[in-house]
């Protein structure tokens, strides 16, 4: 949480040196619109959560397979083939979603990805999925999984008491 809360920063250069960026860092810099990342720094993308640079790299941020921001309109929308994870808060309180689907290359889902998306009514899900944390669909009243019959998204519906309709 190095820069926790810097709403002034706005832009920033990390070194060569800095091998890994930890969760928090960057949270509540509202203004930081500049980031420059050496290609070998390991970094969890949520740290820019919120941030005006992760939302200019455009509407879908996909990085290495993971998404970890999404910056456009609502409905029903058509999550990219070359996501394997997404990741944790990305659609957090997002009113305007009421359907998703997710490509065959999905393998997990991470903690409240889809937290109080109180007008998500449908997501389906492919077989390839194989992990969803406990809470990712907390708040989503509403919500149906629509995966096949027997799959981990079965068993993860019944567990957590949310609705599962069986794809034919």
């Amino acid at each position: 949480m190095a820069f926790r809360g810097c709403e002034n920063l706005s832009c920033i250069v990390i070194p060569e040196s800095v091998k890994k960026i930890g969760n928090g860092a960057f949270e509540g810099c509202v203004n930081l619109s500049q980031v420059t990342l050496p290609a070998k720094t390991s970094v969890n993308f949520i740290v820019f959560q919120g941030t005006p640079w992760l939302k200019s790299l455009g509407e879908w941020v996909v990085q290495r397979g993971r998404l970890v921001g999404y910056y456009g309109p609502g409905g029903n929308i058509e999550i990219p083939e070359q996501v394997k994870i997404i990741e944790s808060y990305i659609f957090e309180g997002r009113s305007d979603l009421t359907s998703i689907t997710l490509p065959p290359s999905i393998k997990t889902i991470q903690m409240k990805a889809f937290k109080g998306c109180k007008k998500l009514t449908s997501i389906t899900l492919p077989p390839s999925i194989k992990a969803i944390a406990m809470n990712a669909f907390e708040g989503c009243e509403k919500l149906t999984i629509h995966a096949p019959a027997g799959s981990f998204a079965e068993e993860y519906a019944k567990k957590n008491k949310i609705k599962f309709e069986a794809l034919p």
